[in-house]
């Protein structure tokens, strides 16, 4: 539940998303972002957390105006703007361990992508990682999993990064800053319409 502070129902409402987002305005412009926590702003979950505002904030611009138009009701409700509204939503899916959708409510339905072949390539201090895909369908983004142990399941705690899918192969994400020390990952992919998917398979790379 979004709480508010300030004027309502117009670009300057401000207010925060549980523990995890904090909505501001900025020359007029209504944003989100996370909410600091001074003690350690790099637990697994506030990187998670982090990993999910980053692509809900930059995936809004992207949205159809018809997509947009669907999370007024509900924004006028909250008494805040339909951005915030769309990043809270979300988050609150998010929560759950469920994806984002384009549109309110998600109807957890599409197709797919489907997947051929992941890649891991340890280098010095970061692992690169591709993917092939036989089509898109209706992929919105694929959410990248880390962990030092072989076999571990998929969860929110290791989530380390959300990405779009734009293009049926090549690079996906450069994993920076890693200490020496063998790296396994697991990817899960979802629809424009929040349909998540199982697991996709584990990678790993030797990080030097």
């Amino acid at each position: 539940m979004v709480k508010l502070k300030g004027p309502l129902g117009s670009a300057e409402a401000r207010g925060s998303f549980g523990d995890s987002a904090v909505f501001s305005s900025w020359k007029g412009r209504s944003y989100a972002r996370s909410k600091t926590i001074p003690t350690n702003p790099k637990t697994p979950m506030q990187v998670s957390t982090r990993a999910m505002m980053a692509f809900l904030a930059n995936q809004w611009s992207t949205l159809t105006e018809v997509q947009k138009a669907t999370w007024n009701a509900a924004a006028s409700n909250a008494k805040i703007p339909a951005y915030n509204q769309f990043i809270s939503a979300n988050l609150g899916r998010w929560s759950e361990l469920r994806a984002p959708g384009r549109k309110d409510p998600a109807t957890e339905a599409g197709n797919l992508p489907s997947v051929d072949t992941f890649y891991a390539e340890g280098k010095t201090a970061h692992a690169e990682l591709a993917a092939d895909w036989y089509d898109l369908n209706n992929a919105w983004g694929l959410l990248i999993f880390r962990s030092t142990a072989s076999g571990f399941a998929p969860s929110r705690s290791n989530c380390i990064a959300i990405i779009p899918l734009t293009a049926t192969g090549g690079p996906l994400y450069d994993d920076q800053g890693l200490e020496p020390a063998t790296y396994h990952y697991n990817f899960r992919s979802f629809t424009t319409d929040g349909k998540l998917s199982a697991n996709l398979g584990q990678v790993s790379a030797i990080v030097t």
